[in-house]
């Protein structure tokens, strides 16, 4: 089986401002996307609990969801590739018959909205 990759950017605003989740009191805050380039920022800890864990742990529900968006896509694209080909097969058979009834990728959502509601404090 091939494999796929999905690539899925955090959103970030103008101002260079990426939304994160604390996953212990759920808050939404923004830091700098060029402080989270940095190799050696391993943790981070919340400014509303401050609750340190993995930099990874803090990804914001909606990237979350929307990476679940793209992985479902991808394999709805992927069946529906599959069903086609089958009905492609079946084309030349006399007694056979086989119709592909694609399944309809789910909506994808904005990402960037949310984080430009929020202010710098």
């Amino acid at each position: 089986m091939e494999e796929e990759i999905i690539k899925l950017s955090h959103p970030y605003d103008e101002e260079g401002y990426t939304i994160f989740q604390c996953p212990f009191c759920k808050s939404d805050f923004k830091l700098e996307n060029e402080e989270l380039q940095n190799e050696e920022l391993t943790s981070i800890y919340c400014p509303y609990c401050g609750l340190i864990s993995e930099k990874s742990n803090f990804i914001n529900e909606d990237v979350r969801e929307q990476a679940m968006i793209l992985a479902k896509n991808l394999g709805i694209e992927m069946l529906n590739m599959m069903f086609k080909r089958v009905e492609n097969n079946f084309r030349s058979n006399k007694h056979l018959k086989f119709k592909a009834n694609p399944m309809k990728k789910e909506e994808e959502k904005v990402l960037s909205d949310k984080i430009k509601d929020m202010k710098i404090i």
